[in-house]
Order: structure tokens, then C-alpha cells, then sequence
């Protein structure tokens, strides 16, 4: 089950430049632009040029502070004035500052400690391959590799070799990427502190607003990277979902404008269709600026005003979201089945869905609060599915179910979307007809009977669990990743919030809903006589999908059970015998490491780090890995980790021990390495005991289960 959000989104660099792709994942649970005078646009273009040969480099400053008349008072800054808190009752993240300039363009900024001394700029394009025009199917993402190429204050072959000297590395600290309805350019300052760095950053960040020099030697020779990057991103996946999409959304934009873009347009595309749409689109009221990490916000602040505020504004934007460019879902099409087939398919799939129009509420308490009786029904529907597939000779690996959110491309393409599926297992081509029995028995039983108390609370602990933890690592989080969770509430129009915030708002739902609740909301979200059943292949008969909604319709007939009433089960590995001695306690003074050794002669190295707040991490090494396995049983260095892994414990099956142990930060991971195995895990100091039960015992009692 794949949605757009999936997709890798294609980076602005080349594999030359190490590029790291980065992917936004769907959660669990666009405007238009007017047309510039050609001539006019030729001219500002060339005078840029110009001015930036002729004029001193900004990022080769002193290191001394540079001296400006602009003040914070001369510039009209509404703070939260068109912010989704400006709107809700939801408390906002008060260590992050909003603002905006006359001209429109809105910044983000947050200071952070972790890393020290590092700093992440971030520049988001109200603008992706929804905006394009039909000669122009790839120039948004084209456009952002040529920002890598030729800007206003450095020519095309003077940006990387000047990142590198201040210690700024394509792929780790400098990227780009382009969605359907964003663009977004990302820079990672090692040294908050250097000024040289600074500068150069904020100079770079500005010229790629609207110093692009889009020279025409540069986009020739940009064309053969573009249409290299189609050819090895044009996976099974990819293709999938193109022709699923394409077929659920006939009169959406979405299935028409792939950021990768068409090989025709992008080998032929005229320089002035690229100029066409970085004049359109690349303005500041389409522009937010963040930034996170460790830095002086007002100078941040000083800093984005200096950068931003001569970028001339349009006099022609419209403020509205752009909804009309989309076009529409088409509904009332009734129950069918489809099969996509692909050759070079690994795991097959098979799962229901639906489309329908979706119009993004407000981020509120309510809002948000509303959500979680359904994200805790497909909770329990992944279980079920999960534990299904764990029985011997089960057809499909693994199974789960959810919905689109607001943060995703569909819902923010006015979509909204379901899934609830399997994971084929390899070895039988008829695999997908005993699942889809499963699959829609499944869905309908939690129709029509919903689910057990004992159920809920197993999500809820689990759910709490991670609200709890994301309260507790607070204090480290790193500035890397909350840069992209601030960028991410541009689109979702979301309000960015504490982890003490989210917990609140999570407790307080708690307190009320009761299984009724949950299934109520799983019962409100499918219903519709639209759904749709489909299969992945590796190849399909040509009737396999009458033979498919046969198949659904005929089990659609047969009677299904209310689910077990399931009770709680203890944990039988809480004991281990008369505690052991200590014979040995030293301390290696140059590494900080207390040194033990056990009266059964393990070893045990104890250091305290301030990585992350209220973490322990745990490895034990035993045996001598590799070097014991078996010459005359290849493979199995692979086949044991699966074992250990998935197979629980000797009293507990996997999928007990989950339901045991939901609400606990607790978890072991078995590996095979060259010389030892190694059992590891991560916990809290709250939960260290059960933790430590739980190594021993996957030590001493693995389940070797399938």
C-alpha cells in the first residue's frame, strides 16, 4: 500500500554532490502565479548578473559583524498575525518566534542547543509540479538543481568548493527537494559561531529566492543529470502508484503531475519556461524562512530581515489556497476491483481503499482530540492483522491499516484516504485469494462489532507510551529534526507544539473515550460504497480482477465472529535466581567508564553520556558469531536474526509479548556479527528492570519461532 507521500522525493543534487533524498512519510493516522513582462523580466535578469560580477562577493566579509541601518522597528514584523495558532486554542511552542515582512515573505525561528554551535536554515516554496504548466511537466524540480549552478553572488562553479573550505558538505549539510506542492531548500551550518558561514549562508539562501542566473550552457548541461535521476528513480513503487493513483483520481491534478516530470519536456523545455516559473512562483509572499538551532533568535531575526526584505513582492498574488488548480475526486463510483502488475515485484500486496474530497479543518483541540478514536481503531486493525499474519501458514507477512492526514500530499491535495491490507508471503501464487477473505472479514468484523476494552487499552498504553517518551528526550532533540518539523506545519497548517502540549491534548481525549467511541469513528470514517480492492502482482491473468471482487463478494456472505475477549497476562520472566556478587569494581579515569566483573565472570562497562535526556542504551556481546556458524548451512547468519527477532519467547509468542509489554520502553534487537552476537536495546530509567528481564530472557529462553 503506497501513497504519493512515499515516493522519494527527487533532491536538487547530483549523485556527484551526495545528495541525501529526503522523504517525507505520510503520518499515521497551492496557488497560482501571474505572468511578468518577458522583457522586463530579461532585463532585471541581466542587471543581476551584472551587479553580481561587479560587485563585492557578501560571503567574503570580515569576521567582523556587519553594520546595517536596518533596526527590527523599521520593518513591519506581525508576529502570529497568519499563523494556524493565530486561529486555534491550541497552546503554540512558545520558544519558536513568527513573523513576517511588508513584503509577504514569513520566517520561522527556534533556538535549540542540540547539536551545539550548529545551526539549520531552511528556505520553503509555496510552489511544487502542481503549478506547472504542460511544457513545463519537471521545471519545478529542474529549476531547483539549477539553484546548484549559477546563483547571483557565486558562479556556477564556485558554490560547493567555498561550502567546503567553511567545513559545509553537499549531501550532509546542503539539500533540496521538490513535492507536488512544495519546494524547500535545506542548509546545515556546522559552526553557528564562524561569520563567514553565516554570511555565505544567508547570501546563498536569498540568491536562491531570486538570484538563479538560469544560464543556458548550465541547463544543457543539467539536462542528461535530470533525466539520469527519472531513469533510476523510476522504481516499482513509483510505477505503481502512478497507475493506481491514476486510476482512483481521473479528475485530480495529482496523477498528472509527477515532480519528476516528462524526459520529452525536460530535454527540450526552453530557458524562459524555467524563468516563467521562477518569476511566477518564487515569491516572498510563497516563501517561509526557518531557523533552528543553536543561535541569538534576534539575530536570526536581524539576519532575515537584512537578506529579505528589498526581494520585491507580487503585486498580483492571491492569497487563496489554490484548490481550484486541483481539480476534483470523483465519488458515486461504486465498489470495484483492480489489479497493477509489475515484473520486477518483490512482495505482492493486496488492501481495500477509498478517495473521497477532504477540506482541511482547522488544527484545534477539538480537531485534534476528534482524530484519536480513529487512529486507535486502525491501531487495533493493524493488530489484527498483525497477529493473523504471525499463525502458521498464514498467507500474507504483515498487515495494517490507516488513514491519509493533513500533513500528507492527499490531504493537503484535498483527498482524503483509507488502507487496510496485507503483505503477501513468497512461495504461493494464490496467496492473494486466501487473503482476501481475511482482509474483508477483518474490516467487516470491526464494522459491525467493533472492539474489546482489553483491546483499547493495549493501544492507549502504547500511545501514551510514545506521548511520555517524546516528553522525556525533550531536552535533546536535535535541531535537524524539529527545522523539518517546523517546515512540515507550512503545508499541514498545523500548530507547532511541545511534546508537554501534545501529551495534555492526548490525556485529555484518553480520559473519555471508551471503546464505543472508537468505534463509532472507524465505523463514520468507512462509510462509503466506494471502496476499492486492490492487488499488487508480479503478473495477473487477465480476469483476476473478476476473480478478485468474486472472491470479496462470496465472503461477504459468511458469518463473522465477535473478537475473543482477551484478558491480561503477566510477564513470567521477572525472576532469575539469588542476585549474583560484584568481585570487581575499577574505573578507567581517562574514558569515564566504571569497570565490573560479575561472580558468573560477565563483564559489565557503565558510562554516563548526555546524548539524550532520560535514555539507556544497553548491548550485550556473547558467543562467537560468524566464526561458529556452520559452513554446510549457508545463510543462516540471516535466517537467525529473523528467528530471535520476530520469534518471542519461549513463554510468550511475539505477539503477547507486545501486548504484555505495551506502554513499556522496552525492546531487544539480536544480531549476528563477525566475531560475537549481540543482543541490544534502548529504555528509560523507569523501565531499566523490565528491560533487563527482557534481555536475559531472550538470552536464556528465545522462542525460535517462524
Amino acid at each position: 500500500m503506497i501513497s504519493p507521500s512515499e515516493i522519494p522525493i527527487d533532491d536538487g543534487l547530483d549523485e556527484e554532490q551526495q545528495a541525501v533524498v529526503d522523504t517525507p512519510k505520510e503520518p499515521t493516522r497551492t496557488n497560482t502565479g501571474r505572468k511578468k513582462n518577458i522583457l522586463l523580466a530579461l532585463i532585471i535578469l541581466v542587471c543581476v548578473v551584472v551587479v553580481g560580477v561587479l560587485a563585492a562577493r557578501p560571503w567574503q566579509a570580515s569576521n567582523q559583524p556587519q553594520q546595517t541601518n536596518t533596526s527590527l522597528e523599521d520593518v513591519d514584523v506581525y508576529h502570529g498575525a497568519t499563523w494556524p495558532h493565530a486561529n486555534s486554542d491550541i497552546q503554540p511552542d512558545p520558544r519558536v518566534t513568527y513573523g513576517s515582512l511588508k513584503n509577504g515573505l514569513r520566517y520561522m525561528i527556534m533556538e535549540n542547543a542540540e547539536p551545539p554551535n550548529q545551526l539549520m536554515l531552511r528556505m520553503h516554496v509555496n510552489a511544487g509540479s502542481y503549478q506547472e504548466e504542460e511544457d513545463q511537466l519537471g521545471v519545478a524540480h529542474f529549476l531547483e538543481h539549477m539553484a546548484f549552478n549559477g546563483l547571483r553572488s557565486f558562479d556556477a562553479d564556485e558554490l560547493i568548493p567555498e561550502m567546503q573550505r567553511l567545513g559545509i558538505a553537499f549531501g550532509a549539510h546542503a539539500n533540496a527537494a521538490t513535492s507536488f506542492d512544495e519546494t524547500y531548500y535545506e542548509l546545515d551550518l556546522p559552526n553557528s559561531t564562524d561569520e563567514k558561514a553565516l554570511n555565505l549562508g544567508f547570501t546563498v539562501m536569498r540568491d536562491f529566492a531570486d538570484g538563479i542566473l538560469l544560464e543556458e550552457e548550465e541547463i544543457e548541461k543539467e539536462r542528461g543529470v535530470i533525466l539520469s535521476e527519472l531513469t533510476s528513480s523510476d522504481s516499482v513503487s513509483y510505477r505503481l502508484t502512478k497507475k493506481l493513483w491514476s486510476w482512483l483520481l481521473p479528475g485530480h491534478r495529482l496523477p498528472l503531475r509527477w515532480p519528476g516530470g516528462s524526459p520529452d519536456v525536460i530535454s527540450t523545455v526552453p530557458r524562459q519556461r524555467f524563468v516563467d516559473f521562477y518569476e511566477d512562483y518564487y515569491t516572498p509572499e510563497r516563501i517561509t524562512f526557518i531557523a533552528c538551532g543553536d543561535a541569538d533568535p534576534e539575530e536570526m531575526e536581524r539576519r532575515i530581515i537584512e537578506a529579505y526584505e528589498s526581494m520585491k513582492g507580487d503585486q498580483d498574488y492571491n492569497t487563496g489556497d489554490g484548490s481550484d488548480l486541483l481539480g476534483s475526486v470523483v465519488t458515486g463510483t461504486g465498489f470495484a476491483a483492480a489489479v497493477f502488475s509489475d515484473n520486477e515485484l518483490v512482495a505482492e500486496e493486496i488492501f481495500l481503499t477509498f478517495s473521497r474530497p477532504y477540506d482541511m479543518p482547522a488544527d484545534t483541540e477539538s480537531e485534534r482530540v476528534s482524530q484519536f478514536p480513529l487512529s486507535l481503531s486502525h491501531s487495533i486493525v493493524s493488530d489484527r492483522l498483525q497477529k493473523a499474519a504471525k499463525k502458521e501458514g498464514s498467507p500474507f507477512r504483515s498487515g495494517g491499516a490507516g488513514g491519509s492526514g493533513r500533513e500528507g500530499i492527499l490531504g493537503r491535495s484535498g483527498i482524503e484516504t483509507g488502507e487496510i491490507g496485507v503483505t503477501l508471503a513468497s512461495g504461493s501464487d494464490g496467496n492473494w485469494k486466501v487473503s482476501i477473505p481475511i482482509i474483508e472479514q477483518e474490516f467487516r468484523r470491526a464494522l459491525e462489532f467493533g472492539f474489546t476494552p482489553y483491546e483499547l487499552d493495549v493501544v492507549k498504553a502504547s500511545y501514551m507510551r510514545y506521548y511520555q517518551r517524546m516528553v522525556d528526550v525533550a531536552a535533546t532533540r536535535h535541531s535537524q529534526g524539529l527545522a523539518t518539523e517546523l517546515r512540515e506545519t507550512i503545508k499541514g497548517q498545523s500548530v507547532f507544539t511541545t511534546p508537554t502540549e501534545d501529551l495534555r491534548l492526548f490525556s485529555q481525549a484518553m480520559e473519555s473515550i471508551m471503546p464505543d467511541d472508537v468505534h463509532a469513528a472507524f465505523k463514520s470514517f468507512w462509510d462509503t460504497s466506494d471502496l476499492k480492492l486492490v492487488l499488487y502482482s508480479k503478473e495477473a491473468a487477465p480476469d483476476t480482477s473478476d476473480i478478485m471482487e468474486q472472491i470479496y463478494n462470496q465472503s461477504k456472505e459468511e458469518k463473522v465472529e465477535p473478537p475473543s475477549m482477551e484478558v491480561d497476562v503477566e510477564f513470567s520472566y521477572n525472576s532469575f535466581g539469588e542476585p549474583g556478587e560484584i568481585i570487581s569494581d575499577t574505573t578507567q579515569e581517562d574514558l569515564d567508564i566504571r569497570q565490573l566483573q560479575l561472580g558468573n565472570n560477565v563483564r559489565v562497562n557503565l558510562k554516563t553520556t548526555d546524548f539524550q535526556a532520560n535514555t539507556i542504551g544497553i548491548t550485550v556481546q556473547f558467543g562467537t558469531g560468524k566464526l561458529s556458524q556452520d559452513t554446510s548451512k549457508p545463510g543462516i547468519q540471516w535466517l537467525a536474526p529473523q528467528m530471535m527477532n520476530n520469534g518471542g519467547l519461549g513463554k510468550h509468542s511475539e505477539d503477547e509479548l507486545g501486548r504484555i509489554l505495551a506502554g513499556k520502553n522496552v525492546g531487544v534487537s539480536f544480531s549476528v556479527n563477525e566475531g560475537f552476537f549481540t543482543l541490544s536495546g534502548t529504555t528509560t530509567p523507569d523501565d531499566l528492570a523490565i528491560q533487563m528481564q527482557l534481555m536475559v530472557a531472550n538470552l536464556v529462553d528465545p522462542g525460535f519461532r517462524v
